[in-house]
């Protein structure tokens, strides 16, 4: 039986990545998508899951690892806006004569505190995509290597700059 087109899981897929969409922002807002312990835990479990030799496990991997990586291509983003405006303000109070230090140095501290967690977001979207997607697009199973082309696919369409990079 195909989980994933059967008449009475057909909705499964759609609210399984609604909910990883959903978390991965919620986990964003509270301030903890960054978190190590998490992202450890996280990346652990799909790295695992897909390494499987049983094809559900793999499938099952595979679609956890996409739901959480199109979440973080969505923090991304939004951490790619905070910093851009932070940049912009950061210089806009740079060049007044009679800017007060105190908010420069506030600005400057957020400015790099913004870019640490980009830089620690994109380095975790990559070992995600080297550990699962560079392996899974070489599956037996087709419905994985669909699940691997469909993702990169979004992601690219999300971000271009950021995946069509490499």
């Amino acid at each position: 039986i195909d989980l994933l087109h059967d008449k009475k899981t057909r909705s499964f897929p759609a609210a399984y990545q609604r909910f990883w969409g959903c978390f991965m922002m919620e986990l964003n807002t509270a301030g903890l998508v960054l978190e190590e312990y998490l992202m450890e835990r996280l990346s652990g479990l799909v790295i695992s899951l897909s390494c499987s030799q049983v094809r559900q496990f793999r499938l099952a991997g595979t679609l956890t690892a996409s739901h959480v990586m199109s979440g973080w291509v969505e923090v991304q983003k939004l951490l790619a806006r905070n910093l851009s405006q932070t940049q912009f303000q950061l210089d806009a109070e740079s060049k007044k004569k009679n800017a007060p230090k105190k908010l420069v140095d506030v600005l400057k501290h957020q400015l790099d505190s913004e870019t640490r967690q980009s830089s620690d977001l994109e380095t975790a979207s990559k070992n995600i995509v080297t550990s699962v997607f560079a392996v899974r697009f070489r599956d037996v199973w087709g419905e994985v290597r669909a699940t691997v082309i469909r993702s990169f696919a979004q992601w690219i369409d999300a971000a271009p700059g950021a995946y069509l990079a490499d």
